[in-house]
């Protein structure tokens, strides 16, 4: 009997690399969604996903507000410097003797230099010389660094904690720029120039995954069904994780909303809320934000109020040469229903350039059936019929 080698994969990194990218912008620019967008783009890319949350806003919502009086900001800017160094370091150590893939990124919501863009040139130099940094090695901290450019004026929302109006904004966003300028891996600023908020977020994940040596021009996409994938058929370094994904109720006939669960026992879950609403032009607008655990099971103890069964999976990430492919494995109610989503950055002749051992195990070709989306499944008893 012929053995059938597994494929090889398209990475074949030698040692364990942490790719750290900072994720730039100010209040309203679309960052917090960016965020949990690239942690869910990751991860389905196999990568371990780590985040470093936004340091200013945590010191800020502790009850520590530069703007009061009582607090020197000098004193604000280096206790911060020494707290997201600390915070980042320990997260970078994480991951590094994290087991599983390889393949490993940590997404810093903003960075060091940050704070030159809140105070004077001096106060910021001389709060990294207390701590034994300069100005480059502030920057060079980080692998790449992408920023959003403002929401336009009429969608510009702030907050609590950052309460600026958009003039501040716009402000804050030339000293943002500044103060990353000369940084060799400062991506160009992704603008809104007349596009959708999806397709911004898009380009955010676009420029992540360039910096990271990952194709993400992978605008075709075909879903298959397919009999039960062997092992011999899957590269040996695919990353496999469970997904749990449980439908709320809709607040109105345009608004889907979902919360999902993703991760092993062996190497921790996260949680996230998403929202898709129908908007103009026939488009979907999608959003992503990170819950903790909490908000996820007290949201999931609501979920039959929706009529729909929760959705569970396992799914295995894997590449071979150009192409990514993400199989998935359902469980529950849905047991027996295996599906393959193919993506390539060129929709020609797919099913013909599918390698032979893959090709053999197809089923159907299901992209355009609507039955099979996530949101159809979840209100099946069964499997649907091809």
């Amino acid at each position: 009997m012929k053995t059938i080698s597994a494929p090889k994969p398209l990475f074949e990194p030698q040692t364990v690399t942490v790719h750290k990218a900072a994720i730039l912008g100010t209040v309203g620019s679309g960052k917090s969604t960016g965020m949990a967008r690239l942690v869910s783009h990751f991860e389905d890319m196999g990568f371990i996903t780590g985040v470093n949350p936004e340091t200013a806003r945590f010191l800020i919502e502790s009850g520590f507000d530069p703007r009061l009086p009582r607090f020197h900001k000098a004193g604000f800017q280096e206790e911060l410097m020494r707290l997201m160094i600390a915070s980042e370091d320990a997260r970078m150590n994480l991951l590094r003797n994290a087991t599983g893939s390889p393949r490993r990124i940590l997404l810093c919501d903003r960075g060091l230099p940050d704070s030159l863009a809140y105070v004077p040139y001096r106060v910021y130099q001389k709060a990294l010389r207390t701590i034994n940094m300069t100005v480059t090695g502030a920057r060079d901290r980080y692998h790449s660094a992408h920023m959003l450019e403002a929401a336009p004026r009429e969608f510009y929302r702030n907050d609590s904690a950052r309460p600026e109006t958009y003039e501040d904004a716009i402000r804050m966003q030339r000293s943002l720029w500044r103060a990353w300028n000369g940084f060799e891996a400062l991506r160009p600023m992704i603008k809104n120039a007349g596009r959708s908020f999806e397709d911004k977020i898009n380009c955010l994940i676009a420029s992540v995954s360039q910096s990271v040596g990952m194709p993400f021009a992978l605008q075709h996409e075909n879903v298959f069904r397919v009999k039960p994938m062997t092992r011999t058929s899957i590269p040996a370094d695919a990353v496999t994780t469970d997904i749990e994904q449980v439908y709320l109720v809709r607040r109105n006939s345009d608004v889907e909303v979902s919360i999902r669960r993703r991760g092993t026992k062996e190497h921790g879950f996260t949680y996230s809320l998403r929202e898709k609403r129908d908007h103009a032009l026939g488009s979907r607008l999608k959003t992503e934000e990170m819950i903790s655990e909490q908000t996820y099971r007290m949201l999931k103890e609501h979920h039959r109020e929706s009529g729909s069964h929760i959705i569970q999976k396992r799914r295995t990430v894997f590449w071979i040469k150009d192409t990514l492919y993400i199989y998935d494995r359902f469980y529950g109610n849905l047991q027996g229903l295996h599906l393959l989503s193919v993506r390539r950055s060129t929709a020609s002749g797919i099913t013909q350039q599918l390698p032979g051992h893959i090709k053999n195990r197809i089923l159907a070709d299901v992209t355009s059936h609507p039955e099979f989306r996530n949101s159809s499944l979840a209100r099946l008893s069964q499997p649907p019929s091809t």
